[in-house]
């Protein structure tokens, strides 16, 4: 205590990492004879996944709800705890610029891609897919930032309760024509996912996963929201991609010319316009413009403004001054020791979000979805590109003028010859084909 004769309040926080089906046992544990005392604060962390379905979820939180208020909960999502998120609340309510062209009528499609380059063999994964692992909490609730109305407030309740309304407005999966599933098998001498000896020769547990959604509402109905998530692919990345229409009546045409070394072929297409921010490998945000090429004509070339410059620096600043940096379970760990729910998903949320994702689920295990095979390393099934064209999305790979750093680590990929002066070598920071336009020439086949 600061003060003399003022109490020392001992508080307790539990994080229950642990299939969920132990959940109601051990909180009624921790409410028997594991609360605080004195006035101190109980508070309990729930990680993920949060049941297996809406319904497993919905009666988790009625047992919770018996011994257990709402705001001594904190469903964990390192997600939310990501500087990038935090950061797309801000810009999306803070700037004139973006506010007006938040909407159907700018915006053409939005990617929300999750790919990690290792493949999965805990039996964990095998009861779950990825669609359990990933699609439904991390990728919906970063949907929910990006497409929530402007909430009432900053208070946690009112942000929740924009991200609920939105959940509850997505359309139910068309299964038949917008989804695409997948399992990799082995490649280049890696193991496929059904030779790990704790998976059943008939496992339908997808390791891939591309499913479109559409939300009802004034702001976003007819917009395609691509949700992409998927073990065993050509790289670790992943990024929230906003693709904005065409401008209208364009006097630069809609093709990109064939020679862009020739003068006279100046009126070229230079890709759509994008905003682009990146979880991973490297927090990064990023718009896409089309300018001028330097030199003789008018010929469009895409171009980038860097949003994240001021995290470059800091970043650079602390590790040069010894300093980890803060990571995101740690923010939520201290979020909910203050008490700050605004990162953690309520209850109601989390059983929107399930109901989403269970008719797609049901439609895999049941074999109405097909299980496509891709070769471990690879982009995954190439139906998938082929839905992600139909809805509309422009994939467009050109060259980027320069790169940033995220880390002094970076240097020992750099490549300075002459050729790529400002572009490091290697696959470090190549872009596949569905990141749109990449940020330097593709070293290999996208």
């Amino acid at each position: 205590a600061e003060n003399p004769g003022e109490t020392l309040r001992r508080n307790r926080l539990y994080y229950f990492a642990m299939p969920s089906e132990l959940y109601p046992p051990v909180a009624n544990a921790v409410h028997r004879g594991g609360r605080a005392v004195d006035g101190g604060w109980t508070r309990l962390v729930l990680e993920k996944p949060f049941g297996s379905d809406a319904v497993s979820a919905a009666a988790l939180n009625r047992h919770l709800a018996k011994a257990w208020m709402e705001k001594s909960l904190y469903r964990i999502d390192r997600y939310l705890g990501k500087e990038v998120i935090d950061n797309l609340l801000v810009m999306r309510f803070a700037n004139r610029l973006l506010t007006p062209i938040w909407n159907r009528d700018n915006i053409a499609n939005v990617q929300i891609i999750h790919k990690e380059p290792f493949g999965a063999i805990s039996d964990y994964f095998d009861r779950h897919g990825i669609i359990r692992d990933v699609l439904q909490n991390h990728l919906l609730q970063i949907l929910a930032v990006l497409a929530m109305d402007r909430p009432v407030s900053l208070d946690p309740e009112d942000i929740r309760d924009a991200k609920l309304k939105v959940l509850r407005q997505v359309d139910r999966v068309d299964v038949e024509h917008r989804v695409v599933a997948g399992q990799y098998v082995a490649h280049e001498g890696k193991l496929g996912y059904k030779d790990n000896p704790s998976v059943a020769a008939d496992s339908r547990a997808p390791t891939f996963a591309m499913i479109v959604l559409n939300i009802r509402n004034e702001r976003w109905d007819g917009v395609p929201f691509i949700l992409k998530a998927g073990k065993a692919l050509n790289e670790k990345r992943s990024e929230i991609r906003i693709q904005l229409r065409q401008t209208p009546g364009d006097i630069f045409g809609d093709q990109p010319a064939a020679d862009v070394a020739n003068p006279e072929a100046q009126n070229a297409y230079a890709g759509p316009n994008e905003f682009v921010l990146r979880l991973q490998p490297h927090e990064e945000m990023y718009m896409k413009l089309t300018i001028k090429e330097p030199g003789l004509g008018v010929q469009p070339v895409p171009s980038e403004m860097e949003l994240s410059g001021r995290w470059r620096a800091e970043q650079l600043r602390k590790e040069a001054a010894g300093e980890a940096p803060r990571r995101a379970y740690e923010r939520l760990l201290l979020d909910a020791v203050h008490g700050h729910q605004a990162h953690f998903v309520r209850g109601d949320e989390l059983e929107a979000a399930w109901s989403i994702v269970d008719p797609v689920n049901a439609a895999i295990e049941s074999g109405d979805v097909p299980l496509h095979e891709y070769p471990f390393g690879t982009r995954g099934p190439s139906q998938a590109d082929a839905l992600r064209a139909a809805v509309g999305h422009v994939a467009f790979v050109v060259p980027r003028d320069g790169v940033h750093l995220s880390s002094a680590d970076d240097l020992a990929s750099y490549d300075f010859s002459p050729k790529y002066a400002s572009v490091p070598a290697g696959d470090v920071w190549g872009r596949a084909m569905d990141t749109g336009p990449g940020l330097m020439p593709p070293t290999h086949s996208a």
